[in-house]
Formats: structure tokens, C-alpha cells, sequence
């Protein structure tokens, strides 16, 4: 049996690149809207705060696993859950350890899956990674350059920058400051919309979701009626 969480939910109008995983079936929870204090993809998952749970009962797992994350060892993913091996299966202790990773802002899904063998049940996660922003482009209009837009991405706090992971809901907001900008030099009836472009391997090897994406954004005149 199956869970299966669904972190986000992106603006109207965006040209998207992710995909969901829809683990077989079992109850699963909405989590809220991360927040968006970038670290760097490359650091170490901090742990996170836990209250204490009330005590779990079930069937024992065999084992744990993990699916879909390749920048993090499973090692360093164990540590955010309470799932053992050998210890209880149970329902809201896998709720919680999902939420738990979600929490690290490294995933923008997550769910679990119970396989049942003849030894017990095996527990496996199942995340999608957030892929890492390689680039950042501004097309369409001269009105600004690049560097004012990075410049005022910092003064208003949009966290969109380069070796960060990408936060699909800071696409909206990223658009909307640079229309500012671009306002404020007297185009006011340019529209900006942001596209996400994979990045792929220079192997040409083609594996969804891609690992690194450029975030373009694109001006366009807006007729007057």
C-alpha cells in the first residue's frame, strides 16, 4: 500500500518542468508551502525539529529505502525519519517522516510506499529533487540588464540565484520584480513571464525530472486598446 504527498501548487501561466511520483495507495497529508530560506544543494540536510510522537505500533519493518534521491546518501536521509528497521510500521510515523523530509526544501514531492515480502513490510520514500538553477537569463527588452535584476532579486529577498534549488512558487514573484523594473525605465506596457528550461547531461541522456534548469525571462510589448 501507498502514500503520496503533493508539496506545491504552480501560477497560472507558467511554462513548467517537473514531475510528480503517484506512489500505489495508502493515506497521505498536504504539506504547507516550504519556506524559502535557500540553502546551498550541496550542503548537508540539517535535522529537523521533532516533537515527541505518540508511541507507534505495527507490524515490523524489514527495511527502509529510499527512491529518487540521487544528490543525497541514504545515510544522511535516515537520520529526518523515525522509520526503523525492526521497528513498528506505522501510518502517522511515516506521515510524519515524509513531512519531515519535505521540510528540508530539497524535494518537491514526496510520498512512501509499503511493499509487503514475506519477511514484513519494506518501507520505501519516494522523492522527486528540486533541481539546481545553472543559469538565469533576461530576454526581450534592453530596459535592464541581468545584473539589475540579480541586484534587485537581493533587495526584495527573491530567492531565485544561480546553485540554488529551484522554488516554483518564486517564479511569480521573481516575474513581477522584474516587471517592476522594467516599469520603472518607462516600458510600462512590457509583459515579463518566466520559463523553466531543463538543462541535460552532455551525455544527452534524457532522465525527468532534470537535475539542473536555466530560468528564463522573457519581456514582451503588450498592445495598447
Amino acid at each position: 500500500m501507498t502514500s503520496h504527498i503533493s508539496v506545491f501548487t504552480l501560477p497560472m501561466g507558467l511554462v513548467l518542468i517537473c514531475a510528480l511520483v503517484t506512489p500505489a495507495s495508502a493515506t497521505g497529508a498536504q504539506e504547507p508551502t516550504p519556506s524559502f530560506a535557500q540553502r546551498s544543494p550541496f550542503e548537508t540536510v540539517p535535522e529537523p525539529l521533532r516533537s515527541r510522537p505518540a508511541k507507534a505500533s505495527g507490524p515490523a519493518i524489514v527495511a527502509v529505502e529510499f527512491r529518487g534521491a540521487a544528490r543525497q546518501p541514504q545515510s544522511a536521509l535516515r537520520v529526518l525519519i523515525a522509520s526503523r528497521a525492526g521497528g513498528p510500521c506505522d501510518p502517522e510515523t511515516l506521515r510524519r517522516d515524509a513531512l519531515a523530509l519535505n521540510s528540508t526544501g530539497r524535494f518537491s514531492d514526496v510520498g512512501w510506499e509499503i511493499e509487503e515480502s514475506r519477511s514484513g513490510p519494506i518501507v520505501r520514500f519516494v522523492v522527486v529533487e528540486r533541481p539546481v538553477i545553472q543559469a538565469i537569463e533576461f530576454r526581450g527588452s534592453d530596459a535592464v540588464t541581468l545584473p539589475e535584476i540579480l541586484e534587485r532579486f537581493a533587495q526584495q529577498k527573491v530567492n531565485l540565484r544561480v546553485e540554488t534549488l529551484l522554488q516554483e512558487t518564486e517564479l511569480a514573484r521573481a516575474a513581477a520584480t522584474v516587471r517592476a523594473l522594467v516599469a520603472e525605465r518607462g516600458r510600462r506596457q512590457i509583459a515579463v513571464s518566466p520559463y523553466v528550461e531543463p538543462i541535460w547531461p552532455a551525455s544527452g541522456v534524457q532522465k525527468w525530472p532534470p537535475a539542473a534548469v536555466k530560468i528564463i525571462f522573457r519581456a514582451e510589448e503588450q498592445l495598447l486598446p
